[in-house]
């Protein structure tokens, strides 16, 4: 009887043996898993379009940016790049034109596609000085205000503190405007952990711009946020 009971117990134990064995396997060895594509994969394409002002007129002379290429656009506004290398969650074209807020675009890029872009271009109000080192309170032309701590100013070429003083853009633009969706100087996408763009709702927007006493570009101290 004993002999009988050790065999059972013998087979038993190489039973478990051989699930736990299987089991190892099975996670040492899991199925390939396909990684989500890369947010910065860039794709090969080709953009046109047209840049107007806030009452519809064509803007010439804008200098037009898509990756690493420009263009200048005609009388009627119109500009073009072929095969330009964009990313392909997030396209971005870019405007400047003296006088104006910068205006930028954000798209959704098929390989190959022909792209077209319009964009309205915001004329800039009167600027705002404030004293960096003192720091200040601007006021918009709605009543909006932004305040700016003491140091809370950086040169945006090399992250040095800016002491000097700061003239200041600072222009609310209206989300329910009709033509919001061709004159807002950005995007109103956002991107999802997989690296997807979607849409998103304004409810208040901003443009500030921020330049030095010699014109220098200035930027905020993250770590000191107005």
């Amino acid at each position: 009887m004993k002999s009988k009971l050790l065999i059972l117990a013998l087979l038993a134990y190489t039973m478990i043996q051989g699930i736990a064995c299987n089991k190892s396997d099975s996670v040492s060895n899991p199925d390939p898993v396909t990684p989500p594509p890369s947010p910065w994969e860039k794709v090969v394409t080709s953009v046109s379009g047209r840049i107007f002002d806030e009452a519809g007129l064509p803007v010439n002379g804008a200098v037009v940016t898509a990756g690493t290429s420009t263009a200048t656009t005609d009388i009627n506004g119109s500009f073009s790049f072929k095969d330009v290398s964009l990313y392909k969650s997030g396209g971005l074209i870019s405007v400047e034109k003296s006088g104006y807020l910068a205006g930028k675009r954000t798209f959704q890029v098929e390989t190959k596609n022909q792209h077209y872009v319009s964009i309205r271009l915001i004329k800039k109000q009167a600027t705002q000085t404030f004293n960096a080192g003192s720091g200040g309170t601007i006021t918009a032309a709605d009543g909006t205000t932004l305040k700016f701590e003491p140091g809370s100013i950086l040169n945006a070429s090399n992250n040095s503190n800016y002491t000097g003083t700061v003239n200041i853009l600072f222009q609310i633009i209206d989300p329910t405007n009709a033509d919001f969706a061709e004159n807002h100087p950005g995007s109103v996408l956002g991107r999802t952990k997989a690296g997807n763009l979607n849409g998103t709702i304004a409810r208040n927007l901003m443009y500030v711009e921020l330049t030095g006493s010699n014109g220098e570009k200035l930027k905020l101290n993250e770590a000191m946020p107005a």
